[in-house]
């Protein structure tokens, strides 16, 4: 690894911390035994453990709504109310050996498709994200750098919670693509009278 690589990991890590340490001092977090980097050691661990409660106890998170696909979930309820759950992205709590209801991104995969899910999705996910990535090198457009940050704050959060099924996620990547269709649209279309080449209905006197 070279030197400008460390500095720039270095500094990422440095931002963090920093970004961790201001929000908990702003907000007035009630952690008094975890602050600053401590918390943010809690939001990085405790995850792993937490998701390792579920697997042992998962009869007690039943009933929460399929949430790995919440975005859809959530249009499907609203459609159809008294036939479709809810989806609840807040988890019960559990002890290791301090609260925590952070489970990674894995909970919903585990919970609604058991082991399979864990290694399916994951494996589906990270082809997909591949593929967009290969595409935005290939061929660049605003839009898909745009999906690939914010897909790309989703794999940062995918330690504690599972934010590629998030409303506001695909919402934006919607208003994202409209946006771009509009622009599209709106530098072609006085292009779409010019003339190529000579008007065949002029002659030359």
């Amino acid at each position: 690894m070279s030197y400008k690589h460390t500095a720039l990991i270095a500094g990422v890590i440095l931002l963090f911390v920093g970004y961790f340490l201001l929000t908990t001092n702003l907000l007035s977090k009630s952690v008094s035994d975890r602050a600053g980097i401590a918390d943010l050691s809690f939001y990085l661990v405790s995850g792993f453990p937490a998701f390792q409660q579920m697997v042992l106890f998962p009869q007690g998170y039943e009933g929460s709504g399929h949430i790995t696909f919440g975005v859809i979930t959530r249009i499907l309820y609203a459609l159809d109310p008294e036939n479709v759950i809810k989806p609840d992205y807040v988890r019960p709590f559990t002890t290791v050996p301090f609260p925590t209801n952070i489970y990674t991104y894995l909970d919903s995969a585990f919970l609604e498709y058991g082991w399979i899910g864990v290694f399916i999705l994951p494996f589906i996910l990270g082809l997909a994200l591949t593929l967009l990535y290969l595409s935005l090198n290939k061929k660049p457009s605003i839009l898909k750098f745009f999906m690939n940050a914010l897909l790309g704050t989703c794999i940062v959060q995918s330690l504690g919670v599972n934010r590629f099924g998030a409303t506001d996620i695909w919402m934006w990547m919607v208003v994202l693509a409209i946006i771009q269709t509009a622009l599209k649209l709106g530098f072609r279309l006085p292009c779409s009278n010019r003339m190529h080449g000579p008007d065949p209905d002029m002659r030359m006197s």
